[in-house]
């Protein structure tokens, strides 16, 4: 497992297979066949299109052309391509005790199908592409690779227009090579380059463009026109794809919207649901009082809060909208979920079973896989901060202390103290691994029905000292329970106390956890796309707020004072 664990690595490293779906790369990872030669040793092969030295150091001799070196003292650890055989006779010289990993031609085309390799770096780039855009991400893969047939590549020179701000928009855009300038009323507003897109709306909608979008060097675009796009996607996808592109209104402002209720309440301020006046569209939003932020001295963890809700977009996190300001008070309007919290759902379903547990932990592996992947630490992962909506999937919340991780950061101990990871009370600094073990708490407590640290004490200190010396234990009736082992497994690895031994870690990080037999009946593909039946649907709506009180009619449809809009 480690050896193979180690090619799929090297392969995610590599120029041309790390822009493979990463499912393929664990397919090539495992169709490998693993040689060790002894230091000394010469070995020959036949009809072979790839070598990977995984340990060790050898030098490849070929029937013609230099020789090459691969292994320990070298930058290459690759040698070879998909798509075509290496020149015969091939012999390798083991230059100390060494690991190879050899593909012959019939074991890659079994995974990839294509016989062209270029055309299938081609063709997954467009997926990975496609698969980033807020509006297709829950689509299946399948869909996702009749979308991907479908682009078009144009090519636009320096400085030209791909269109103007005004025009009908007819087509959707995903930039292969080079950068675009967006414009808005003249003035640049952002800069957009490798894999970013835009004018996704003029895909579900018959609006005209927002703004202008130039080149800034040559660049290529992949695009696809709105005809072929609705000729593929109809019926309910194409009417759930436009109730997700509907949270994007760029053009929505404060103006726009009514108060309608309360639904929750917090130490800055209030969360309030309002309606878009014109569509009918309702959304939260978060009111910060700015005296509130000042006394306590967190104004950069607001900015950070904002950049953070303006960089996620992932079927299982909040979809942040827009913000306001005015002079007393910030406001983050988001979309509206319905369902009430995750502990609504663990209090009408009970302790959870095997498949409940899966699925709701598979959820939020995906969201901290997502956040992870750009390196940001949630740090306040608890049941209260993740919601269920209509449909009865997962959405976390709340990123008021959430950071952009570039190294360890040190700084204040914030969070809720049971789901502490051991570093962070010890001030060693936060890391995304500090989520993993806040995973392992909420698991432990899906299943077992209360936290496996410190569930009966109150005082602050003894809640860390039960992190810190206590036994992770299981209660007698749980050793019964179907999947009993593979929990526990799962649970012994996610509280590892040790943040660089903890399951999730590391360069193999999320492939290895997600491959631990835990998971093993569930398909992480069909959760994304949400082919599974929840097992909780909300039967009403469900809020923090007075959720058994009805709304007062008499402030519904109340306008909401006037404010400034945010860039």
């Amino acid at each position: 497992v480690l050896v193979r664990n180690r090619v799929f690595y090297v392969l995610s490293q590599h120029e041309d297979f790390s822009r493979l779906h990463q499912e393929h790369r664990e397919a090539i990872a495992t169709a490998c066949q693993i040689r060790c030669l002894p230091g000394g040793s010469e070995a020959s092969w036949e009809d072979v299109c790839v070598i990977m030295a995984v340990n060790g150091e050898v030098q490849l001799d070929l029937s013609t052309g230099p020789q090459h070196l691969l292994g320990a003292s070298s930058d290459l650890h690759v040698f070879g391509m998909p798509n075509r055989e290496l020149q015969m006779p091939l012999k390798l010289h083991a230059l100390a005790d060494s690991k190879i990993a050899v593909w012959q031609r019939e074991d890659l085309e079994s995974i990839l199908t294509f016989h062209d390799f270029d055309g299938a770096l081609e063709q997954h780039s467009k997926v990975r592409s496609l698969r980033s855009v807020f509006v297709f991400s829950t689509l299946s893969k399948h869909r996702l690779q009749r979308l991907a047939r479908a682009l078009e590549i144009e090519t636009v020179k320096s400085g030209s227009r791909v269109f103007a701000q005004g025009d009908q928009g007819t087509h959707f855009y995903i930039i292969r090579k080079g950068a675009v300038s967006v414009e808005i009323d003249g003035c640049q507003k952002r800069r957009l380059g490798h894999a970013d897109y835009f004018g996704e709306r003029a895909l579900l909608g018959n609006e005209v463009r927002s703004a202008s979008i130039t080149a800034l060097e040559d660049t290529e675009l992949w695009k696809m026109g709105k005809e072929t796009f609705q000729e593929m996607m109809q019926g309910q996808c194409l009417d759930y794809l436009k109730d997700r592109i509907s949270l994007q209104d760029t053009a929505l402002t404060f103006k726009d919207l009514e108060f309608v209720r309360v639904i929750g309440r917090g130490g800055f301020g209030v969360v309030k649901m309002v309606r878009a006046k014109k569509t009918g569209v309702r959304y939260a939003l978060k009111c910060v009082r700015k005296r509130d932020v000042v006394e306590k001295n967190m104004q950069d963890a607001l900015l950070s809060e904002l950049d953070i809700l303006k960089e996620v977009d992932h079927p299982f996190i909040v979809k942040f909208v827009r913000s306001f300001r005015d002079e007393r008070s910030v406001f983050f309007l988001t979309e509206l979920v319905t369902g009430g919290e995750l502990l609504d759902a663990l209090d009408a379903l009970g302790l959870l079973n095997h498949w409940q547990a899966l699925f709701y932990t598979g959820c939020i592996v995906l969201a901290l896989e997502f956040l992870h992947s750009r390196r940001i630490a949630y740090l306040d992962l608890k049941s209260e901060n993740c919601l269920i909506d209509q449909q009865g999937y997962l959405k976390m919340i709340d990123f008021g202390i959430a950071q952009h991780i570039t190294k360890t950061r040190y700084g204040p101990l914030k969070g809720t103290p049971v789901f502490m990871a051991p570093e962070m009370i010890l001030g060693k600094g936060n890391s995304t691994v500090a989520d993993l073990w806040s995973l392992g708490i909420c698991l432990y407590e899906f299943v077992v029905g209360q936290f496996p640290f410190a569930s009966n004490c109150s005082n602050r200190g003894q809640i860390f000292h039960q992190i810190l010396r206590a036994p992770l234990r299981f209660p007698e009736w749980f050793y019964k329970q179907p999947m009993a082992e593979e929990t526990m497994g799962l649970l012994r690895g996610l509280l590892s106390r040790d943040p660089k031994r903890r399951l999730g870690a590391g360069h193999e990080g999320y492939a290895k956890l997600k491959a631990h037999p835990f998971f093993k009946s569930l398909c992480w593909e069909k959760l994304l796309c949400r082919e599974y039946d929840p097992p909780y649907i909300p039967a009403t709506e469900k809020y923090a707020e007075d959720k058994s009180q009805p709304v007062n009619p008499k402030s519904v449809g109340k306008p909401l004072p006037t404010v400034e809009e945010e860039e």
